[in-house]
């Protein structure tokens, strides 16, 4: 009796082998099946098997860590799709492996896993397929695939037709199967951003909140991270038949590129910044000192914009200057304390979501004056009376992206091996003089509550992340504003210290990103960098203005 169960046990062994090497999906959890993709053309698995051997592929050495990690050939199969633009545009999807890192924590989940990345390409009309330009969207939780889709045509004006524009949806983003998701029922115990002593359930919430994540993000867990998808780049470039990488971030895809540059510094061609993100901000610290450094002063300087704007700019009938429209506009929020205007069919209009609405059209005029149409129709309203539910766009007044909570916990700082302190008002007084920096402070009390609770297991070494400076083949190009509200100035300074061969262009304006300004000295830099491979001899200052704003449909003479 116990050899037969022996044997059932050794077969049981034998088959879960098999179904590991070849990716059945015997161990795959049954609920997900349904629309589990199947490995078909356009499909390319990266699963080393066993009768593979190192002919078919490569040995990709990872250095100190003390291993080699095999990664076989990898062959993508483009597909034309229709789109608007009178290029041609493909898409492909390639499967990456779940850990890049074998470690041993990896072995607890045993069965066959990964994420299945789509690619979308835009071709020049003289490019080669393996002179490619990997878009890096900013973010996290933005698919690189929508920004090739809806800025892909523009972005050809700085690069030339030599080129071929790639953008990839990062693990657990946009299309990218599985994408991560936490439970509906999660995020109404989202923390809010309120003080401790209005609101004393912020720990418990945060708790429930993490807790549901984690149990809806199941085995991938712990590997939606930027160095994960640092790794995935490397297993594009395979599929590409490109031996460097063209690297083009923007916001958060800056801490992608600079990420990938310092783990394969030799295996880069050129870069460029696009309102670069502090590394050091992003990995090694607990709070994100200087995010808002010029957001107040851009604030204010949008304000004095939309009065110069007059009738264009709806809320400047509230006020003849800057400091008058921004005085009526937070008098209007601390009436909010007082009532509620119906907004959507299930949430209320509240100070929070007017300072987050605000904060999030910051970045381009255009953005802010779609703004300030809707939230001027709420300030002509009472507070307190029964009012018509007004459709507003998404515009800023959103909370924060699944996939952008998963990045954020897992890159930086976070559980309570780093010393966050126990209790809500505890930690409140702690951040007191970070979030007191400025108007839009309290926006991230949230997300360091959820951090407080995560657990922080690295799946990766952290070494190479923190390299002071970093030597390139060819000097990567900064572009920045003179004040962004997301990724202040500061932050690009402290990359021009990392990346000495670097050379920065600052356009003498506000807004994010450098690239939505009007710049013609700016335009004439980048196209000499990618198309002719010309560096500035040293830094550059140039004058810039936003793009005009097209009218809407019934506005136009």
């Amino acid at each position: 009796m116990l050899g037969l169960v022996l044997l059932r046990l050794l077969l049981a062994v034998s088959l879960v082998n098999v179904a590991l090497a070849v990716d059945l999906p015997i161990l795959y959890p049954l609920h997900k099946l349904s629309r589990r993709p199947k490995l078909e053309e356009g499909f390319i698995s990266q699963r080393p098997t066993w009768w593979q051997h190192p002919g078919d592929g490569v040995l990709w050495d990872h250095g100190d860590e003390g291993h080699r990690d095999f990664r076989p050939k990898v062959n993508i199969t483009w597909l034309r799709v229709p789109t608007k633009s009178n290029r041609v545009v493909e898409r492909a999807f390639i499967k990456v492996v779940q850990n890049h890192w074998r470690t041993r924590s990896y072995q607890a989940y045993p069965w066959p896993s990964g994420f299945v990345l789509p690619l979308l390409r835009m071709r020049g009309k003289e490019a080669h397929g393996t002179s490619n330009i990997l878009i890096l969207p900013d973010g996290p939780g933005i698919g690189g695939t929508k920004m090739i889709e809806e800025q892909g045509d523009e972005l050809f004006q700085y690069v030339g037709e030599k080129y071929n524009l790639v953008g990839f949806d990062a693990r657990g983003t946009g299309s990218c199967d599985p994408t991560i998701r936490c439970p509906r029922h999660a995020w109404r115990n989202y923390p809010k951003a309120f003080l401790s002593e209005e609101y004393p359930d912020v720990g418990r919430e945060a708790y429930s909140f993490v807790r549901l994540c984690a149990f809806a993000g199941g085995p991938h867990y712990f590997f939606v991270n930027t160095p994960q998808t640092v790794e995935d780049i490397n297993s594009i470039l395979l599929g590409l038949g490109q031996p460097k990488a063209n690297l083009w971030g923007f916001g958060y895809g800056t801490i992608v590129a600079q990420s990938y540059a310092t783990r394969w510094p030799e295996n880069v061609g050129r870069m460029v910044f696009d309102s670069t993100s502090d590394m050091d901000q992003w990995y090694k610290k607990k709070y994100h000192e200087t995010r808002y450094q010029d957001t107040d002063a851009v604030f204010q300087a949008r304000l004095g914009d939309c009065v110069d704007l007059g009738s264009d700019c709806p809320l400047s009938k509230y006020g003849n200057s800057s400091e008058s429209l921004k005085t009526a506009i937070l008098a209007f929020g601390k009436k909010l304390a007082l009532g509620s205007y119906a907004f959507g069919e299930e949430a209320n209009f509240t100070y929070n979501h007017m300072m987050v609405w605000i904060f999030g059209s910051l970045g381009t005029r255009a953005k802010f004056l779609e703004m300030a149409r809707y939230l001027a129709e709420y300030m002509e309203k009472d507070v307190g009376e029964e009012v018509v539910v007004i459709k507003a766009p998404e515009i800023g007044l959103r909370r924060e992206s699944d996939a952008a909570i998963f990045y954020q916990c897992n890159d930086g700082k976070s559980g309570s091996k780093h010393d966050y302190p126990r209790g809500a008002q505890k930690m409140n007084d702690e951040m007191a003089r970070y979030v007191n920096s400025s108007l839009f402070g309290m926006h991230s009390m949230p997300l360091y509550h959820v951090k407080r609770f995560w657990n922080d297991l690295k799946q990766y070494p952290y070494e190479w992340i923190i390299e002071p400076i970093v030597w390139v083949p060819f000097p990567p190009l900064l572009m920045c504003n003179t004040m962004d509200p997301f990724t202040p100035l500061s932050s690009t300074r402290a990359a021009r210290i990392r990346w000495p061969t670097s050379r920065t262009i600052q356009l003498t304006t506000f807004g994010h990103p450098a690239i939505d300004m009007v710049s013609e000295c700016a335009k004439k830099h980048l196209r000499n960098y990618w198309i002719r491979g010309i560096v500035p001899h040293s830094d550059v200052l140039c004058d810039a203005e936003e793009k005009p704003v097209a009218k809407r449909g019934n506005e136009e003479e």
